[in-house]
């Protein structure tokens, strides 16, 4: 059945009736809004990165929301995918407009029940956010990997560039699906585009209404094979389960049946899509004036090269397509495969006919076969069209005048392939194939730049090459990542070839758009700032927005990155970006790990995290940073966002999540955007209130009211840093990593579990920020043991704990529920300690005299600790020292030579915390004099993350939280050193 929508003769095409309502989300949010206006039923199991879409339905079938129809929603969570899949069957064969929402593990799971769910007819719509499959190792980003595992059963399969997409293929979808009798995936990147943030022009009620009607309607059968089963009409959705007509549905059959059936499926059923896709898509563009197509091209009509692919690279390649067009005079065009099953293989042919080359960018990667699955399937299209030119020409040269018998008789040449046209092989481009993005590894637009150099008539020609990735690094300052490339060169002298590095670093944002980077750390709320800081840019100023949280699998307390960009006119870009015009970071030690500087624009802003006054916040940033803030003209800001959040917050927990509000209010204050867009401070809080009212309401009006305070402060407190006012540090050479030694072990041999290696090759290039390349070990993914012993806390805490000897009663709380074993709880005797901080003061030197009065040493100490009120060690220890020397008698020399020893000694116990308890000096010691020990609970300053666990669980107030400055930390590894011994 086709929809009415034919303008009266001679009339001015009218605008759509259903542009959509302005909106932000992510292109889960607007799957789930789609969903639960236009479906009924949902048949789901969480995996990353669809689990918001089936938890958006879960809350909306949990709080009774209707869909457009005014039906209640029916949600069922099975124990799996596999059964999933079989419950949204279920509900379609039951007459319910279905869906289902699923990722990577999760779609190969289900892989063998969607099968059956064809050929039943079904109707119902997968939800995909596309992930890569587990192969080497575990991915959870962005990979087209699953999308491919199920392009043999028979789904139709579409695919969204954008979160805009992603909203109106759903709605489409369905309407293929029930025009065609058959079910069909709607896919999207997973977290590229499932978690990008844009605005978007979100379909009305009305349009779901009108475009889908409800399942329940009886529509004209729209193909004769239809109106053959059913009659001339039909339900929207047929009941499969029809109790007043039952049938035996997923029958057995023998050879002859079955094959029979499998036949049948593709002229009656099969060979209709691709006609009622195109139907409904001209009708969704009547109704919406949004077009699209099963492929469409973007400045196709005269390009040379062809930038083609799936899913958010397309916005990319457009963007470069524009670039080059305007700063090199290329002719670029972008082809995208919006459908994929059935394959557009008219389209295809037809748009690419004539094109100097073609590079098919795929995120997958499929090595063993001839080529990828988008080239495999554009190079079968265009083999198709060439027979046909073959035949077109063999029916020329058959008939004197170059007509065939059938033209002669008013028919034309009848050609192999009646889809496609008919091409000459001069006719078909040169294709080069690039896997790039697996796993969600970054695309920048230099990468696709490469691809389009690689094919013009001076380029490379590489056929086959990876975007993104290094084989080898040419340019590397490490001379022992230089001896392994060699090697590697050595046996594999064409490696280098299989990759392209980036070409230049081209600026493809749209003109007067402000970009943003936040630097944080996980779970303090950057993710959620950001978030709050786009909306209200949205809301307020009607900007159009993309902001993409970088999302990792590092736990909470890594650092995190959140890029965003507001611009007046719609932003293609998404990848992290190189050109931001605003850094803020929240995380105050993020010159420890990376250069929150780079990509910052001449003039641009950097607001910091800090409570140091302007001079000392100088002084503490690297010489290099100084350079460039100085180079780049930038301005640069602090806040105490920290002092604020603790200040402001009703409830302490929430601390770190909302000191990263503070930093949105610094944001509006230092940026160009108030000024440029004029909006007041007035206009700007009230937008902001309705933003937090919007986010945090349910919580309750503290809530809200706690965010706006502290949105209002960091407004008022950012405050700024005159660079030109102090002069440069001195030069910070920041001592190389060693390697641990725990992965010291030079006698291991060869092979995945050689500690060794693994330092050098992989563990050292992530401690000075680098990367590593493809080689043989990362395409085995081998981690040996004890490789967590590299990873340093100290650089993403903010406070840590300190212990206060003389309060502890040795309850042993705090070790024992420490998640990371980060304050290990010792007891050790008198004599231990300081055998221990003599080979510590020794530093390899015997400290002879002071080993010749340990003992004696040792015993007063004991005596002193069974005798006096308790404090701290290191009193009993200067105590104990003077009694002990002056019965030796020794001459003015060895005294002073045994003085020098013990300095150096106590040194090394005065600050370290040793505690004497009840239980662990006390008792022993009074059951055997001797057998006591004092306690030491120590902090690791590489493992502790400065979670204040073992303070909040300490009944006696023996752990304190103290802010991290460079002396605590210098204090923590000096006591840390001291406690391996």
């Amino acid at each position: 059945m086709k929809l009415k929508l034919k303008s009266p003769m001679g009339s001015r095409p009218a605008a759509p009736p259903y542009p959509g309502v302005a909106e932000a989300m992510d292109g889960s949010g607007a799957v789930v809004a789609m969903e639960t206006a236009a479906s009924e039923g949902a048949g789901a199991y969480p995996i990353t990165p669809s689990t918001q879409m089936g938890e958006g339905w879960a809350v909306a079938y949990a709080e009774g929301k209707p869909n457009v129809f005014g039906r209640r929603l029916l949600f069922f969570e099975p124990e799996g995918e596999h059964a999933a899949a079989a419950v949204t069957a279920g509900m379609s064969m039951a007459g319910l407009r279905a869906t289902n929402f699923s990722s990577g593990q999760g779609i190969a799971y289900m892989h063998e029940s969607l099968y059956p769910a064809v050929g039943k007819r079904l109707t119902y719509v997968l939800n995909v956010a596309c992930r890569a499959m587990t192969k080497h190792a575990l991915n959870v980003h962005a990979g087209h990997d699953d999308y491919h595992a199920i392009d043999d059963t028979g789904f139709f399969q579409l695919f969204a560039k954008d979160v805009q997409g992603a909203a109106d293929l759903t709605l489409i979808a369905h309407r293929i699906a029930e025009l065609s009798l058959n079910p069909g995936v709607c896919a999207q990147d997973g977290f590229l585009t499932s978690h990008v943030i844009e605005s978007i022009r979100l379909p009305e009620p009305e349009l779901v209404r009108t475009y889908l009607g409800d399942p329940a309607d009886l529509i004209d059968s729209p193909t004769p094979s239809q109106r053959l089963v059913f009659g001339p009409k039909r339900r929207r959705i047929p009941e499969m389960f029809d109790l007043d007509y039952p049938a035996m549905l997923g029958v057995v059959q023998n050879q002859d049946s079955y094959a029979q059936g499998v036949a049948a499926q593709r002229p009656f059923y099969f060979d209709h899509v691709a006609e009622l896709a195109d139907q409904a898509l001209q009708e969704f563009a009547a109704l919406t004036g949004r077009l699209y197509a099963r492929a469409s091209g973007y400045r196709l009509e005269d390009a040379e090269y062809v930038l083609a692919g799936q899913g958010s690279v397309v916005a990319n390649a457009e963007a470069v397509a524009d670039h080059l067009r305007a700063t090199r005079g290329l002719k670029v065009g972008v082809l995208d495969l919006t459908m994929f099953r059935p394959f557009p293989a008219d389209l295809v042919t037809r748009l690419l006919a004539g094109k100097k080359g073609v590079a098919v960018l795929e995120r997958t990667d499929q090595p063993l076969a001839a080529d990828p699955p988008l080239l495999r399937e554009m190079r079968a299209a265009m083999l198709q069209a060439i027979e046909n030119g073959r035949a077109a020409l063999a029916a020329r040269k058959g008939n004197g005048d170059g007509r065939s018998a059938g033209q002669r008789k008013g028919g034309g040449v009848a050609l192999p392939h009646t889809k496609v046209p008919a091409l000459h092989i001069d006719d078909v481009p040169h294709f080069y194939s690039g896997c790039f993005g697996m796993g969600s590894r970054d695309l920048q637009p230099a990468d696709l730049v490469a691809a389009v150099e690689n094919m013009v008539e001076a380029g490379a020609g590489h056929r086959q090459f990876y975007l993104g990735i290094e084989f080898v690094r040419p340019d590397t300052r490490l001379p022992k990542l230089q001896i392994w490339q060699e090697q590697l060169l050595e046996h594999y002298p064409h490696l280098a070839d299989l990759a392209l590095a980036p070409a230049g670093d081209p600026d493809v944002m749209p003109p007067d758009s402000t970009s943003l980077r936040i630097h944080s750390v996980g779970g303090w709320g950057a993710i959620t700032m950001g978030k709050n800081l786009c909306l209200t840019a949205f809301e307020l100023l009607g900007l159009h927005i993309k902001a993409n949280p970088k999302y990792g699998s590092e736990k909470k307390g890594q650092p995190t990155t959140f890029y965003a960009t507001l611009a007046r006119e719609p932003i293609r870009v998404n990848c992290e970006l190189r050109h931001v015009d605003v850094v803020l970071s929240p995380d105050p030690n993020v010159f420890r790990h990376s250069n929150p500087l780079e990509g910052l624009r001449s003039g641009g802003v950097f607001v910091l995290q800090s409570d140091l006054e302007p001079e000392a916040l100088w002084k503490s940033l690297p010489l290099a940073a100084q350079r460039e803030i100085r180079s780049k003209e930038l301005h640069v800001y602090s806040l105490d966002a920290f002092r604020i959040a603790t200040a402001e917050a009703s409830d302490p927990e929430l601390r770190y999540r909302m000191q990263g509000a503070a930093f949105l209010g610094a944001f509006f204050k230092v940026s160009p955007l108030l000024e440029r867009e004029g909006l007041t401070e007035e206009k700007l809080f009230e937008g902001i209130r309705a933003q937090l009212q919007k986010k945090f309401g349910h919580l309750g009006a503290r809530v809200v009211e706690d965010n706006l305070r502290v949105i209002r402060r960091g407004f008022e407190e950012v405050r700024p840093l005159d660079a030109q006012a102090f002069a440069d540090s001195v030069a910070d050479a920041r001592a190389l990593p060693a390697m641990p030694r725990l992965l010291d072990t030079p006698l291991a041999g060869p092979g995945i579990g050689n500690p060794g290696r693994f330092w050098e090759q992989v563990c050292f290039l992530y401690r000075t920020g680098g990367d590593g390349i493809a080689d043989p070990f990362a395409a085995i993914s081998a981690m040996p043991a004890a490789s967590s012993a590299i990873r340093d806390m100290t650089d993403i805490r903010f406070e840590v704990p300190e212990f206060i000897a003389s309060k502890c009663t040795g309850c042993a709380q705090c070790w024992t529920q420490c998640p990371d074993s980060a304050i290990p709880g010792v007891v050790n005797t008198v004599e231990q300690i300081l055998d221990a901080a003599m080979a510590a003061a020794g530093e390899g030197e015997p400290l002879s005299r002071m080993r010749q009065v340990s003992k004696q040493l040792a015993r007063e100490c004991r005596r002193i600790l069974k005798g006096v009120p308790f404090t701290t060690f290191a009193k009993v220890l200067t105590a104990a020292y003077p009694s002990v020397v002056e019965k030796l008698g020794w001459d003015a020399e060895r005294r002073a030579a045994l003085d020098a020893e013990f300095a150096r000694v106590y040194a090394m116990l005065a600050d370290f915390p040793l505690a004497k308890t009840a239980p662990f000096f006390d008792a022993p010691e009074a059951r055997q004099a001797g057998a006591g020990g004092l306690l030491s609970i120590t902090v690791n300053p590489e493992a502790c993350k400065g979670c204040n666990l073992c303070v909040e669980v300490c009944p006696d107030g023996a752990l304190i939280t103290v802010k991290q400055d460079e002396d605590v930390v210098e204090k923590l590894r000096r006591n840390w050193k001291l406690w391996e011994r």
